[in-house]
């Protein structure tokens, strides 16, 4: 479980990196949870010999450190950071692992629009 603080104003859909190298052909599954939102990864053969999994939660793809895409092995919802502090609980068949996840803090300022006639 993580604590990530999302220090912007708006939500943003970040991406997770999972590195399972030291556990490298014993990994099958993978779980990630946010808010009410789930994410899972299974069925992952272990001679597949994963190093690590890459979550883009923008681009919504799953993908192995090589690039090859590991969507046929995933179910669930992608999901958003809300503004402030998100706690993130990950569990699989191998734990610990290191986590990292990048994302661009997003921001809304106040500006004004008027949707009147002469704007039209």
């Amino acid at each position: 479980t993580i604590n990530v603080i999302n220090c912007g104003t708006w939500y943003v859909r970040p991406t997770l990196i999972f590195d399972v190298s030291e556990y490298s052909g014993s990994f099958t599954s993978l779980s990630v949870k946010c808010g009410s939102k789930k994410l899972s990864i299974g069925g992952v053969s272990s001679s597949y010999n994963l190093e690590k999994i890459i979550i883009d939660l923008e681009k919504q793809t799953v993908r192995d450190g090589k690039g090859t895409s590991l969507m046929a092995y995933f179910g669930g919802e992608f999901f958003e950071l809300a503004p402030g502090v998100n706690t993130i609980h990950s569990a699989g068949n191998i734990a610990p692992f290191k986590t990292q996840v990048i994302y661009t803090p997003e921001f809304m300022y106040d500006f004004d629009m008027d949707w009147g006639d002469a704007d039209a």
